[in-house]
């Protein structure tokens, strides 16, 4: 007796390379890498966007409907790459976000569309807050450091009001190096908390052929994601049903895109999409994408990063 011949390979789990940063991709994925750059790690037509993860994703339906994906929407920037089948794809905009019923609780919309849940708050770009700081101080140290030189330089050339310049910059210095070191305490007590976890139930996988190094598994998919709509994906065509379980939703504006083997499409951070997987006689379905940090600058397509 034939059985149930539907499957679909979604998200793969990443482990964290050694400075315990999450890997590009899965270990496998790297399989499929050459010497002939045919498997870029950046895409050419993607200019300075920085990547964070690729995946491939894999599936067979033999239902005429095809094979759901559900409502969500994605914290990255995506380059969605069909290899094989059909994929259907609809579309609400970032400012629909509230007429979606998360699961999670909405917190912000960023100006580039970036949507933040109560509890998971980041920049426009995706960068955790106290990463942020960090960085910040880090640049206000160097800052003070080329004021700091440049005043001492004035007051050995006896620059008329150098001592004051070199003053403010020694103050400046000293406001940086504070900066520096509230952002440290709150990593401390980040790591204290991470480490917590850990021992209640972080996963570390051993790789073949390394010695005393293993790896956490980072990056993991959970049940019930706050980027997922409540709203149940054989709903969506329900305009009735849809009124009456979730009356909101009955205002948002869909729009609708077909992607066919060969063809590519590029969804910017937390458009919420449903996607319907269809496969190429009965050979099944398979696509690959990118996601990369979402840029926060206007119209700079050099410097797509504030």
């Amino acid at each position: 007796e034939k059985g149930n011949t539907d499957y679909y390979l979604t998200t793969q789990d990443v482990r964290s390379n050694r400075d315990g940063r999450p890997e590009l991709m899965a270990p496998f994925m790297n399989l499929f890498r050459d010497d002939d750059d045919s498997f870029p790690l950046r895409p050419k037509l993607m200019g300075n966007l920085i990547p964070q993860n690729i995946n491939l994703w894999i599936g067979n339906s033999e239902s005429p409907e095809g094979a759901s994906s559900g409502l969500h929407h994605d914290y990255h920037d995506n380059l969605y790459i069909v290899l094989k089948g059909k994929k259907k794809f609809r579309l609400f905009d970032p400012s629909e976000a509230e007429n979606m019923y998360t699961r999670g609780e909405l917190l912000k919309v960023h100006p580039n569309g970036r949507i933040n849940y109560t509890g998971e708050e980041t920049t426009a770009y995706g960068a955790d807050l106290k990463s942020d700081e960090a960085a910040k101080a880090s640049r206000r140290k160097i800052s003070a450091e080329k004021m700091l030189e440049a005043a001492e330089r004035e007051v050995e050339q006896g620059v008329e009001g150098a001592e004051d310049r070199l003053e403010l910059a020694e103050r400046a210095m000293d406001e940086a190096l504070d900066a520096i070191l509230d952002a440290e305490e709150d990593e401390d007590d980040e790591g204290e908390a991470d480490s917590d976890l850990q021992s209640k139930g972080g996963k570390e996988v051993q790789f073949d052929g390394e010695d005393c190094h293993s790896r956490t598994v980072v990056d993991k998919t959970v049940k019930n994601p706050n980027n997922f709509s409540k709203v149940e994906h054989n709903l969506l065509d329900n305009p009735e049903e849809i009124k009456r379980q979730y009356p909101k939703m009955s205002n948002a504006k869909a729009a609708f895109a077909v992607v066919n083997e060969g063809e590519c499409l590029y969804l910017p951070a937390s458009w919420f999409h449903e996607v319907t997987s269809f496969g190429s006689d009965h050979a099944g379905h398979i696509a690959l994408n990118y996601w990369f940090h979402p840029p926060d600058a206007e119209d700079n397509f050099e410097n797509p990063y504030s």
